[in-house]
């Protein structure tokens, strides 16, 4: 097939459009350079949030990449703003969270999966507590260490439990309507839970046999699988792969009984990053660089580029991971020593893309390394605790047709994960302080105007 290409950058107006309209707009516009601008990524010589959209496009057979330039179709940083907060160090016991496996909103309501309990908690708009949904235990409106909540846009609710192998679904008031049995055992990330626009239930899992040979890597099928006797003769989404292999360290314990492997990925080494988007979009890349695919069911591919300047790994904070990794090693090889591989001077160009339930990706990236001076070491282990480097978080948001919307400012602490639920300008996520306290926030997206 010939190939298509964009000769000259072309700057985008505010406002929502897809790809379909980037040559309409090449016809209509001449190059825009956009400069200067005041967004999150600023400092990080990011492209310039504070200014049009500025991207160049290039199209072969059914691939076209987007590259932003500069700028960004918001044209500024949002920010989020924190609408409610639901947890407590000490008090009523519906308000102190043990392990939240998710969260998920439904007409204003919020539901929260607490696997310590278990039980889905119930909370109304101001946040008071309404009542739990299902119970411990095997039978009908049960389930044991639950992993994932899904809540459908009819309202009904999903709650998954790997490792009994079942997923218990009720109507919104909490009624119970169905189990669904799937393979146990395997949790893989990542971890989401997703329903898709036909109305298809995903979950990830193994595809095909089971390895006969447990010992070392593990060569099995991993992807996304439709559950329930409703799946539509849907098929398994297959794990993407990648001619990449993240560099790690690798340690074997041999007895007389058993060989036990132990695999530790070396600190900011760049990962294979992947979900399916609500959409059926599936989103993957690999973080050495800023570049990723949104993949459509119908097979085109968008592939997302933005160039970056690199977080550098500061010296005491990489100091710091070499001693944990060493410390790590030693529990079973007390002889360890790090040979190689060497760990990075710069961290990753992402490391999360979680797509959300409005047609946009955030894509979620280490930030500059924040010192805890407060950490202690245990002596017998050589681990601190707290750690002494943690990481701030740096978010971008593309729609699926690679527009870049803009960065995101987000508070102190704030970090999503797999399970965190966004939808609109709602985003809910857990967070945990350094104390140990769960919270479950909720923030409205307050986007430039």
């Amino acid at each position: 097939m010939g190939r298509r290409s964009s000769l000259e950058s072309y700057a985008r107006p505010l406002g929502r459009g897809g790809a379909a309209g980037f040559w309409m707009m090449a016809a209509l516009m001449l190059a825009v350079v956009a400069c200067g601008g005041g967004g999150a990524g600023d400092d990080d010589g990011d492209a310039a949030a504070g200014e049009e959209w500025v991207f160049e496009t290039t199209s072969e057979g059914d691939l076209t990449t987007v590259r932003t330039v500069a700028g960004s179709m918001w044209g500024g940083t949002a920010r989020l703003e924190e609408q409610l907060s639901i947890g407590v160090d000490q008090g009523e016991q519906a308000y102190m969270f043990g392990r939240l496996s998710g969260v998920a909103s439904y007409q204003e309501r919020v539901y929260v999966l607490d696997s310590s309990v278990p039980a889905v908690r119930v909370y109304d708009a101001q946040g008071r507590y309404s009542g739990d949904i299902g119970s411990e235990g095997d039978g009908p409106g049960e389930f044991r260490s639950p992993d994932g909540l899904l809540v459908g846009d009819d309202g009904r609710i999903y709650v998954r439990a790997m490792r009994q192998g079942r997923i218990t679904i009720f109507e919104n008031d909490g009624t119970f309507v169905d189990t669904w049995s799937l393979e146990a055992g395997f949790v893989i990330r990542p971890a989401a839970f997703v329903m898709t626009a036909d109305g298809t239930v995903y979950s990830p899992g193994r595809i095909g046999p089971r390895p006969t040979e447990m010992r070392g890597p593990m060569m099995m099928q991993m992807g996304m699988i439709p559950r329930g006797p409703a799946d539509g003769g849907a098929a398994p989404i297959l794990q993407p792969t990648f001619d990449y292999q993240p560099p790690s360290f690798t340690r074997e314990q041999r007895s007389a009984s058993e060989v036990r492997i132990m695999m530790m990925p070396v600190p900011f080494a760049a990962q294979i990053v992947w979900a399916l988007a609500p959409s059926g979009a599936l989103i993957a890349g690999v973080g050495n660089e800023y570049s990723f695919d949104i993949t459509t069911p119908g097979g085109s591919v968008t592939r997302v580029v933005m160039d970056q300047e690199p977080i550098a790994i500061a010296g005491r904070e990489r100091d710091w991971h070499i001693e944990q990794v060493t410390a790590r090693m030693r529990g079973g090889d007390p002889e360890w020593m790090w040979t190689g591989p060497e760990m990075a001077t710069v961290k990753p160009a992402f490391d999360q893309l979680l797509p959300d339930h409005s047609g946009r990706v955030w894509v979620g990236r280490s930030g500059p390394g924040i010192e805890n001076p407060d950490c202690e070491e245990d002596i017998e282990t050589g681990l601190w605790d707290p750690a002494c480097w943690t990481n701030s978080r740096l978010y971008d948001v593309f729609d699926l047709e690679g527009s870049y919307l803009g960065p995101v400012e987000v508070p102190a602490g704030f970090r999503l994960d797999e399970q965190a639920w966004i939808k609109g300008d709602v985003v809910l996520t857990a967070l945990e302080d350094e104390d140990g306290v769960i919270t479950v926030k909720k923030y409205r997206l307050v986007v430039p105007e």
